[in-house]
């Protein structure tokens, strides 16, 4: 908050100590708008808060799907990080590519894709097998498609096909989309983890 704006705060409550009614006024407070009541020398600042997600005890129908839930908010924070820059990575190719042709935006994936290697590949080739699950539905649900059809539209078909045979053997499809409601325990975990708060203006 700058200098004058605390002098004025401070000026205004000094001038109406000891009188009788309320005043209000705006002003800004660590780079944010607030309301300032003064009201018989006493002075408040009503600011808004930023929106939490406050959730009830969670009651689990067996020890196994308390442990899965644990496993999701355990693993959650990890890929959670991947998720948010590979979704900014396809809006900013979606931006870079719009108006060419399918071969053209292969082009441009493949030129770059080495330099994605360099910075995802270990890691992810780190990932359990619940963590790349996780990982896949974050994506999914803030790109409203498939990831099997994500990387067809970005590598193309096969190696969509490659990787989906590949997800098989981990027990998951990659045609499989995300689905709210198929599963309570995950929709609280994306909820929770919810990729927006943290794609700023690269959200389409």
């Amino acid at each position: 908050m700058r200098l004058n704006s605390i002098l004025f705060m401070l000026f205004c409550t000094w001038l109406l100590q000891g009188q009788s009614g309320q005043i209000e006024y705006k002003t800004v407070l660590n780079g944010q708008e607030v309301t300032v009541i003064v009201k018989d020398g006493d002075t408040t600042v009503v600011a808004e808060l930023e929106k939490a997600i406050v959730n009830p005890v969670r009651e689990f129908a067996n020890p196994e799907e308390r442990e899965r839930y644990l496993k999701y908010q355990r693993y959650a924070p990890i890929v959670y990080p991947y998720a948010v820059n590979a979704v900014r990575i396809y809006y900013q190719l979606q931006k870079a590519t719009e108006g060419q042709s399918e071969k053209e935006k292969r082009k441009l994936v493949k030129s770059i894709s080495h330099a994605l290697e360099d910075e995802f590949e270990t890691p992810l080739k780190n990932l359990t097998k619940t963590q790349g699950f996780l990982l896949t539905k974050m994506i999914e649900r803030q790109l409203n498609k498939p990831f099997y059809d994500i990387i067809k539209e970005l590598k193309g078909g096969f190696s969509a096909f490659y990787w989906n045979q590949l997800g098989k053997f981990n027990g998951f499809h990659l045609k499989d989309q995300y689905e709210y409601g198929k599963d309570e325990l995950l929709d609280s975990i994306l909820e929770e983890y919810d990729l927006k708060k943290d794609l700023g203006n690269y959200e389409q």
